[in-house]
């Protein structure tokens, strides 16, 4: 499949899990003349991506240019096995276990509402270990990102990033048996290659599958955000947020002051 020129890829199929049916539009310039492409299924427009990418054309200023997610320049990317195989061999009897989610809501102060051009927002983990008999602490925090930026809507590589001292505005810890902290760590690996796509596995739907390997609650929500004229629907970080506020009165396991990401420690 080739095209020239400017390219519009319409989609026009039924809804999809992936991607919204109002999602509807991306275009990519290439060589010579013009035309119009309409797509019954969404992969076709990841393949009108591969093809501008490979040759056939360049992505749309706008389309680079769209994306912003706290942290992503800041943080160094980071093996996820070296984040969580240390609480792989757990021991209930030795040490205790704690999972804390924290929420960087978009916007200065937390909002619930996600701008991917401006501050998309992020959700990132802290696994730590207290041990029984003197208090040490094992703490790894970390959170999921795309490879490219540019690239995350339709899909790009995932990486795992250090979020220690990444700043967040709320954020939920809990308490687990060392059999379901063995079961997260097992989570955080496995997601950890998965692709990231905005609307079908981002930041808070890696955080959500590690709290369901916790068995843990953690009520991620979707929004619909505007992206090039149309929706999108996303797990979002600025609904978590707010779900978790407004559950904070009822649940001391909620701590409504930001701060920071835990910086790593302990072996």
């Amino acid at each position: 499949m080739g095209w020239d020129g400017n390219v519009s890829i319409t989609y026009v199929g039924p809804a999809l899990p992936i991607y919204s049916q109002t999602f509807c539009y991306m275009a990519f310039t290439g060589g010579q003349g013009g035309g119009e492409v309409e797509a019954d299924h969404a992969i076709a427009l990841k393949e009108a991506w591969d093809y501008a990418n490979s040759g056939g054309g360049t992505v749309e200023p706008d389309l680079n240019d769209a994306f912003s997610y706290p942290g992503f320049n800041d943080t160094p990317i980071v093996s996820i096995t070296d984040q969580v195989d240390c609480f792989t061999n757990t021991d209930w009897r030795q040490n205790k276990y704690e999972i804390s989610f924290y929420v960087d809501q978009p916007g200065n102060g937390g909002s619930g509402s996600s701008n991917v051009k401006t501050d998309a927002g992020h959700v990132f983990v802290t696994f730590r270990q207290i041990s029984r008999t003197d208090g040490s602490v094992i703490e790894r925090t970390f959170g999921f990102y795309p490879l490219e930026t540019n690239k995350a809507t339709l899909g790009s590589p995932g990486r795992i990033h250090n979020n220690a001292t990444s700043p967040y505005d709320i954020s939920i810890t809990h308490l687990v048996d060392a059999e379901r902290m063995a079961d997260a760590a097992a989570a955080a690996k496995e997601y950890a290659t998965k692709e990231y796509v905005l609307s079908d596995f981002n930041c808070t739907d890696y955080a959500k599958r590690i709290a369901e390997a916790a068995n843990v609650w953690l009520p991620v929500q979707s929004e619909a955000i505007t992206l090039f004229n149309s929706s999108l629907w996303i797990s979002s970080p600025g609904k978590l947020g707010q779900a978790l506020r407004e559950a904070a009165p009822s649940n001391s396991d909620i701590n409504t002051k930001p701060g920071e990401g835990p910086v790593s420690r302990g072996s």
